[in-house]
């Protein structure tokens, strides 16, 4: 049975310390988890934020700006990593290297869909190769795509209907089972929320 850690929305934008992800890469380290899954929205995106468009917060902010951000939070995470397992190896134990995993957002990647969508002069200029998944050795799972691990589906979030929406509400965990009908983990919603039900076998 392989150990998950769970990252959640990280939202990270520009002007905000990045600190945080060296204590996330030491409690990775020392929980040796096997996976580690990303669950979207690592990167805020508030350049492409169509919310706060033509308000005067708006000024100032920039595409490579966001992403130069959440590439470097990347960049810290790794290297504070390759601090532990450099520690590790004065032990003579062995490296540390889990399997990376990370899903899309709507901020991060579909905020450029939208974009690109609604201006064809972006596409191939700006895309979700920007921030340099696979420099970092993280396998990349496309917006709204659900992967399966260890008997669980995991995706940024889990549609309601046709319409796309995500699933909300009240009791955002027990929809979500009731909908999907097996074990899921979502981000998206910035809550923990946790239901439970028996399958017949």
């Amino acid at each position: 049975m392989k150990n998950i850690l769970i990252i959640g929305d990280a939202h990270v934008r520009p002007g905000i310390s990045l600190e945080r992800f060296k204590w996330l890469a030491r409690y990775a380290f020392d929980k040796q988890a096997d996976v580690i899954v990303d669950m979207g929205d690592w990167a805020d995106m508030p350049s492409l934020s169509s919310y706060d468009e033509g308000k005067t917060s708006y000024e100032g902010r920039r595409y490579l700006q966001d992403v130069k951000a959440a590439v470097d939070a990347r960049e810290v995470f790794h290297r504070e990593l390759a601090v532990c397992n450099k520690q590790l190896a004065q032990g003579h134990k062995a490296k540390y290297a889990p399997e990376k995993i990370s899903l899309g957002g709507n901020h991060c990647e579909g905020r450029i869909l939208r974009a690109v969508e609604e201006d064809s002069k972006l596409d191939g200029l700006i895309g979700i190769e920007d921030f340099q998944y696979a420099r970092y050795g993280w396998k990349y799972i496309n917006y709204r795509t659900p992967i399966r691990i260890q008997g669980f589906t995991f995706c940024h979030y889990f549609s309601s209907g046709v319409m796309g929406r995500p699933i909300g509400g009240e009791m955002p965990a027990l929809s979500i089972l009731r909908k999907q009908f097996t074990s899921c983990v979502s981000g998206h919603l910035h809550l923990f929320d946790i239901a439970h039900r028996t399958r017949p076998d």
